[in-house]
């Protein structure tokens, strides 16, 4: 006679079984699909490794020069900042001054770093959507090559590999790999591309 606790028993293990038959088809199934894709002649699917893209298209070196002119301004705030401090602290340790003469002196500073400050901010704020105009006209440039490639090579996908720390590609077959086609493409497509390309 059957009991409660042996049926349970045996449903959990059919349950096991039939799970892992199913995911043991679902492994064959994936193996086979890989063994397919490398066995055909045309690929559909294409993986760039973003960042060797990023490293390797000279396009992107506008990126660093702008990050250099922030750089740059961040560095003269600091100074500025060095000096308008020196400024302020020998205006309050000056004895020779009267109270009212010190409080002038001090708010004129003050007027002062506010405007060179707001200076400082504008400029940095240029040079942000500087930066930003030449990601999206090199984006725009990179749509256009993968496009072309997409179409050359009869892909209907084409993955980002990611980053060290966010991979959306663990491994791929390396003749899926058209990261040095897309280097060479955006490097003719934006030969002459320089800071100065984007209005």
């Amino acid at each position: 006679m059957l009991t409660t606790r042996k049926f349970y028993k045996r449903v959990a293990l059919l349950s096991i079984f039939a799970g892992l038959g199913i995911l043991s088809y679902c492994v064959y199934l994936s193996i086979k699909s890989v063994n397919m894709l490398e066995k055909s002649t045309t690929h559909v699917i294409g993986v760039v490794d973003g960042v060797l893209l990023k490293n390797q298209a000279k396009c992107f070196a506008v990126h660093q020069e702008t990050a250099k002119m922030l750089n740059d301004v961040f560095t003269k705030v600091r100074s500025s900042e060095k000096k308008i401090k020196a400024e302020y602290e020998q205006v309050k340790s000056n004895k020779k001054l009267k109270p009212k003469q010190r409080q002038q002196e001090i708010i004129n500073i003050e007027k002062k770093w506010k405007t060179i400050s707001a200076d400082y901010s504008k400029q940095a704020e240029d040079i942000r959507n500087l930066d930003g105009k030449l990601m999206d006209y090199i984006n725009g440039a990179l749509n256009e090559v993968l496009s072309k490639i997409s179409v050359k090579l009869n892909l209907i996908l084409v993955i980002n590999k990611g980053t060290e720390n966010s991979l959306n590609v663990f491994y791929n077959v390396p003749r899926l790999d058209i990261t040095a086609q897309v280097v060479k493409a955006l490097d003719e497509r934006l030969a002459d591309f320089s800071i100065k390309s984007v209005p």
